[in-house]
């Protein structure tokens, strides 16, 4: 069939497009592939650097966080070797609670080394990924870190202040305060145990997971024998009731308002 479509003689139809604006989808197949990377191979990479830039600034955060941190332990080294004999003799005995505070030396270092210690159980927690809702999973190294940090303080503001509402005066004193301060104590000696454990696995082989798992099993053991050493000095001074009420006052409830959310947000 012959052609019928009308053309002009010496018209050229390239003229409509200069050289210099003409689009890359009209270069030919084997030059669009053979000088190099491509357009998508060049967006990608330049993507991957860019985002690549912006994650390592929460990452070099953290690491100075870490610094000094191991810093600062460094420090208070010898406020560290001064209490572990009553933080240990607190785990074993719950008469050595009341040492400890009577002590009062001793009783400032403990609570000096609970704020010390306050940013590496942080760091612990989230770089394990031990307390890990869905809403922080999106989230950077440093803006976990922040997120739980803020979050823990309000569980302590709110340990404290269900401490103060219901002080009863049935209960001696001092030893209310011993009993209170007993999570000092706990807390001290739960993270030093988590980082030396922590510490010492990240030299071996085992993937984060298991990591994970053991260092949660570490913090529920202490847990539970502070619960046991705290209902012991509770029930020395007041009915087995009165226990009960403190316990689920004082620990279940703040403790439950920081975990339960987290495995179900």
């Amino acid at each position: 069939m012959p052609d019928t479509t009308a053309r002009t003689p010496g018209t050229d139809t390239t003229a409509f497009f200069p050289a210099d604006s003409m689009p890359a989808a009209a270069a030919p197949l084997e030059e669009a592939f053979s000088g190099g990377e491509t357009y998508l191979e060049q967006d990608a990479r330049d993507t991957l650097q860019a985002r690549t830039g912006r994650d390592s600034i929460p990452d070099r955060i953290t690491g100075l966080l870490t610094v000094i941190c191991i810093f600062t332990m460094l420090l208070s080294l010898k406020k560290l070797v001064n209490i572990i004999p009553s933080l240990l003799g607190c785990a074993v005995r719950w008469k050595e609670a009341f040492n400890l505070e009577y002590n009062m030396k001793l009783s400032r270092d403990r609570d000096i080394v609970f704020f010390i210690l306050l940013l590496p159980f942080c760091l612990v927690v989230t770089k394990f990924g031990i307390y890990s809702p869905d809403f922080m999973a999106p989230l950077d190294a440093f803006m976990r870190l922040a997120v739980f940090a803020g979050i823990f303080t309000v569980y302590l503001l709110l340990r404290r202040t269900l401490g103060f509402i219901f002080r009863s005066a049935d209960i001696d004193r001092k030893a209310y305060s011993a009993a209170q301060k007993l999570f000092l104590t706990f807390f001290n000696l739960t993270v030093l145990c988590s980082l030396a454990i922590a510490g010492t696995l990240s030299y071996t082989n085992l993937e984060t997971d298991t990591i994970r798992a053991i260092l949660c099993y570490v913090f529920l053991f202490f847990y539970i024998v502070f619960i046991i050493r705290k209902s012991q000095i509770f029930s020395h001074y007041c009915s087995v009731f009165s226990t009960i009420l403190y316990l689920c006052t004082l620990e279940i409830l703040p403790t439950g308002l920081l975990i339960v959310p987290a495995m179900f947000l």
